[in-house]
């Protein structure tokens, strides 16, 4: 019987289906919505699996982080200091997915815009709205 492995990284985390071809063939049905419009890698013949990682699609639809980050200075989010898990928690519940170097590099841009001003260090940093 032929063998089926799929890798799927949805940055929250790592789909790994292995077994039987129908049993892959059926479980990337049933994900179908959250892999959609995922680059899909060559299959392999042997060796240790292939990952392929999704990339954030500003263009297509799915928002930036930056320009999320942004929207919810916007919306009032920072109006109490946030820290970056904080941020990285809201911006998962509004359906935006980021990692978290992708979020300190959007949230650096958004204090070099003058929108937010950090206080503290390392992992005691928050952001908070500046007086604009």
């Amino acid at each position: 019987m032929d063998q089926a492995k799929a890798v799927i990284n949805l940055n929250e985390g790592i789909i790994e289906l292995e077994g039987p071809v129908e049993f892959v063939e059926r479980y990337l049905e049933r994900y179908g919505s959250a892999i959609k419009g995922l680059p899909v890698a060559e299959p392999q013949r042997a060796g240790s699996p292939r990952t392929v990682k999704a990339r954030g699609k500003a263009r297509g639809g799915q928002r930036s982080c930056t320009r999320a980050i942004r929207a919810e200075v916007k919306a009032g989010f920072f109006d109490e200091p946030r820290s970056t898990r904080s941020v990285k928690e809201r911006l998962t519940e509004k359906g935006v997915s980021c990692s978290t170097g992708l979020l300190r590099t959007s949230l650096k841009k958004v204090v070099d815009e003058g929108r937010l001003s950090p206080t503290g260090r390392g992992r005691a940093r928050v952001y908070s709205r500046t007086g604009e």
